[in-house]
């Protein structure tokens, strides 16, 4: 991967002759980064702050400002490979919402979800693409997005604490 961005990196997106907004780089992959959107985007400003975009890098390029202005005051970045905090003092919803997404997760695992490869591709594919849109509901109503790892490590930590 010899993208000239990093994860942390403010960006500017959209084509060169459409909208062009300001955004934050969460996740990079081989041709796209997942960028996230710090400022209202679209002719109603329907697309409101904190959305994921998934955008080719060459509908990118560096935020000549680069601050760490999100258009919201005293907001810092929020990074889904943060780790989430293991306390018994997490709000119950934002719990229940973690133990959904990791259940999501563990229902996306290949095994899981070919039912040990028994279903067929095609009903693979839809199991797979129904759980995706429960994974990014859930996400939205946790506020941001959550890595599989960080899910993860979240349960572990948690695990540790209530068995101690």
């Amino acid at each position: 991967m010899n993208a000239p961005f990093k994860v942390g990196d403010k960006v500017i997106f959209g084509r060169a002759r459409g909208q062009q907004t300001k955004g934050t780089v969460v996740k990079m992959n081989r041709t796209k980064a997942k960028v996230r959107q710090d400022e209202e985007r679209g002719t109603l400003k329907d697309h409101k702050l904190g959305g994921i975009w998934t955008v080719p890098f060459s509908l990118m390029r560096m935020d000549p400002d680069g601050g760490n202005n999100t258009g919201i005051p005293g907001a810092e970045i929020v990074l889904a490979d943060q780790p989430i905090p293991a306390s018994r003092y997490l709000d119950s919803v934002d719990q229940h919402i973690l133990e959904a997404i990791l259940g999501i997760y563990n229902k996306l695992s290949p095994e899981n979800l070919s039912c040990d490869g028994e279903l067929p591709t095609s009903q693979v594919r839809s199991k797979a693409r129904q759980l995706k849109h429960k994974l990014k509901a859930l996400e939205e109503a946790y506020g941001l997005p959550v890595s599989e790892d960080t899910v993860y490590a979240w349960a572990r930590e948690n695990l540790e604490k209530k068995t101690a």
